[in-house]
């Protein structure tokens, strides 16, 4: 009988998703996996500044369509 309430509540917890390392912590990473360069390291800073600078303009972008897609359909919350 103990078991059948821990499983359930073992079932309810969402899976713990690990934490993505930072860019910072990425770039150092490959810098010395690889051994860049500080020619190459700035190369890799600028890449990132530029794809993450889309990827926050992308993720703006989504959440504003859910919102409008939630309010479309008549739903007062967006958060599913």
């Amino acid at each position: 009988m103990i078991a059948v309430p821990a499983m359930t509540f073992a079932q309810e917890q969402s899976p713990q998703r690990p934490e993505s390392p930072s860019a910072e912590e990425m770039i150092k990473r490959a810098t010395k996996a690889l051994g860049l360069t500080e020619a190459q390291v700035k190369e890799w800073e600028a890449i990132h500044e530029k794809y993450h600078e889309v990827a926050e303009k992308e993720c703006a972008q989504a959440e504003s369509n859910r919102k409008k897609m939630g309010e479309a359909l008549g739903m007062h919350s967006t958060k599913m």
